[in-house]
């Protein structure tokens, strides 16, 4: 019987050293395992921040594009209204030649109203120079 409990406690210890080997090599793997992902967490928050970094810079670059195109279309709108003035001016002139071409009015009368046309037309090509003008001047301005 004494035999029989020495050789138990005998397998009983050799047991107990597989499992320590066992657990050993486990932990050693996993070692391994934990710093390959500390690694790759790293690896990636750096990719992360290139990452971010590249999107500020795009934002910028967006931001710089936008600011460009509002001062474009500002621009734009100066031109569209002097275009529009012109528009009138030519617009009344046709109507009043039309108007006197059917209905033949005295020569004083369409003096006056040839007179008014043309100073119509005149009025939009000045708000255009004068428009030219402050497009000249806010490119000074940029470029200064």
């Amino acid at each position: 019987m004494q035999t029989a409990i020495t050789i138990g406690v005998i397998v009983l210890a050799m047991a107990i050293i597989v499992i320590a080997v066992m657990l050993v090599q486990f932990f050693r793997n996993l070692n391994a395992l934990i710093k390959q992902t500390d690694e790759t967490i790293q690896h990636l928050q750096m990719n992360a921040d290139q990452i971010i970094a590249r999107v500020d810079v795009s934002l910028e670059d967006l931001n710089t594009i936008s600011k460009d195109l509002t001062g474009k279309m500002d621009k734009l709108d100066s031109t569209f209204s002097a275009v529009d003035s012109i528009g009138e001016g030519v617009s009344s002139l046709s109507n009043h030649v039309r108007d006197k071409v059917s209905h033949p009015p005295e020569w004083a009368d369409r003096a006056l109203e040839l007179l008014t046309a043309g100073f119509t037309v005149y009025k939009g090509f000045d708000r255009m120079r004068q428009m030219d003008e402050r497009r000249t001047e806010v490119k000074q301005r940029v470029q200064a």
